[in-house]
């Protein structure tokens, strides 16, 4: 592979200076190789040492260097999941929104969402950042997520993620289900809190802890299909294997999370609550119910039945559209449970799913140590 070109800090930090045609040819490799490694690739000659203390090699996307502001403590890694090939251009807004912060990340790594193990194996900061491929976050994002870790508890770090919709948003579309697109929903905490589960497109590890834990399962499977939940799998998980640890929900350090038309459809609401009950049920297995159901019964028994009653209040105070929420709540509600009630099991025999977590991660972090 040819050598990567150098950039300054100037160029990583603005739009108008950034190689679109380096970035393209990097991304063109989605699938295939897109998580280098620092450690390696970031090495300079022998012939440019004299110069490390000006310009550091770009990894796929590193902003460290004298003329850039003191970086955030402690040091951060982004990695950005993508999803899909044709979102390329809501990928760049996403790169250029993270190397735009205020306070710059360490190193800026952009790969395939089922390597996100491997790129945190790679990352060289004290935190990991993730946000997601169709997310852009505020400048201020990265030095406000890592205020907390000036705890010794606090093991992870999330954000709220705001809808940026292609279009109108669906006047029936109800703020308590916006976890059905990747976005806070209603009833989530409006002050700073401790979670048990982070939001995957705005979250953030102390990377020792995410290694140590063993990394986010592969994948979920629900009667051979695959199922999404691993974020709250793996937040769980965490905590376990550090009792005394937490994580921390700050509702205002936001990215902005583009929905598109696709996802505001009533066939993709209930197919999504319908699999989001499935992997509820895996998750329960796994952790056991008291703590892989208690925001859900909160929802379920407080927030649903307020919404209803909100919507109610809204049509018959002048915006008869709200009352078209109605019907979402309660489809979506019962979508989820029925889903979570069927039985996880194929033949009489439980599915053998993804291991629980990376064991290479762990193994690695120790040898380290």
């Amino acid at each position: 592979m040819a050598a990567r070109p150098r950039a300054s800090v100037s160029e990583c930090r603005a739009r108008a200076d950034l190689d679109r045609n380096f970035v393209a040819t990097n991304i063109s490799l989605f699938g295939v190789l897109l998580l280098g490694t620092p450690r390696t690739v970031g090495r300079t000659n022998a012939r440019h040492r004299h110069r490390r203390h000006r310009q550091q090699t770009l990894v796929t996307g590193s902003c460290a260097g004298v003329n850039a502001p003191p970086p955030p403590h402690p040091s951060v890694s982004v990695i950005i999941s993508c999803y899909r090939e044709d979102r390329f251009e809501l990928l760049l807004a996403a790169i250029d929104s993270v190397l735009a912060q205020t306070s710059p990340p360490h190193e800026l790594m952009p790969g395939p969402s089922g390597t996100r193990n491997v790129g945190v194996r790679v990352a060289t900061g004290e935190v990991v950042a993730f946000i997601d491929d169709d997310a852009t976050a505020e400048p201020d994002w990265l030095a406000r997520l890592v205020e907390p870790y000036g705890d010794p508890a606090v093991v992870g770090v999330g954000g709220g993620a705001i809808p940026m919709w292609e279009g109108q948003e669906p006047a029936w579309f109800p703020a308590e289900f916006n976890w059905v697109i990747g976005c806070s929903w209603r009833g989530l905490p409006v002050v700073a809190s401790t979670t048990r589960n982070l939001i995957g497109c705005n979250m953030s590890f102390r990377r020792f802890a995410y290694v140590e834990a063993g990394g986010l399962a592969n994948a979920f499977f629900f009667r051979d299909r695959k199922v999404v939940n691993e974020e709250t799998e793996f937040s769980i998980r965490l905590v376990n294997t550090f009792p005394r640890s937490k994580l921390m929900f700050l509702p205002d350090v936001v990215v902005r999370h583009f929905v598109p038309h696709e996802r505001t459809s009533v066939r993709y609401f209930v197919k999504r609550c319908w699999r989001e009950g499935q992997a509820k049920r895996i998750t329960v297995k796994k952790a056991g119910a008291s703590v892989g159901l208690s925001p859900e019964w909160t929802h379920v028994s407080r927030v649903i039945p307020s919404g209803i009653v909100e919507a109610i209040r809204a049509g018959f105070s002048g915006r008869p559209s709200a009352l078209s929420r109605i019907p979402a709540l309660i489809v979506g509600t019962v979508a989820t449970a029925i889903a979570f009630s069927i039985p996880s099991k194929i033949n009489g025999r439980e599915r053998k799913s993804a291991p629980p977590h990376d064991d290479r991660m762990v193994q690695a972090n120790r040898e380290k140590q």
